[in-house]
C-alpha cells in the first residue's frame, strides 16, 4: 500500500498532489495518523511502549544482531518417512 499513487490524469485533471515516498508524511498520516486518532493509540507511538519490548521484539532485535541471516532452526515435531510419528 505504500506503493499507491494518484494517477497522473487524476492529479491533473482534480489539482490532487502526489502523495510522496512510502515512508514520507502524507502516507505516514493516512496509514498510521488515522488509525492512532480514531482508536486512541497515541501512546502505542512513544518509545516507552510495551510492544517495543516484547518477545517478538527481542526475537528481531536477535535476528537484526545476527546480520538478518536465517537460523534455519526447526521448531515442532519432525515426521517420519512413511507417516509414522
Amino acid at each position: 500500500m505504500r506503493r499507491i499513487e494518484i494517477p497522473d490524469g487524476m492529479q491533473k485533471a482534480h489539482g490532487f498532489a502526489a502523495l510522496g515516498a512510502g515512508d514520507g508524511e502524507v502516507k505516514s498520516l493516512i496509514f498510521a495518523g488515522n488509525s492512532v486518532q480514531l482508536y486512541g493509540l497515541d501512546e502505542m507511538a512513544t518509545p516507552a511502549a510495551a510492544w517495543r519490548s516484547d518477545a517478538l521484539s527481542a526475537i528481531k532485535a536477535k535476528y537484526v544482531a545476527a546480520g538478518r541471516e536465517p537460523s534455519n532452526e526447526f521448531h515442532g515435531f519432525i515426521r517420519k518417512a512413511g507417516g509414522q510419528v
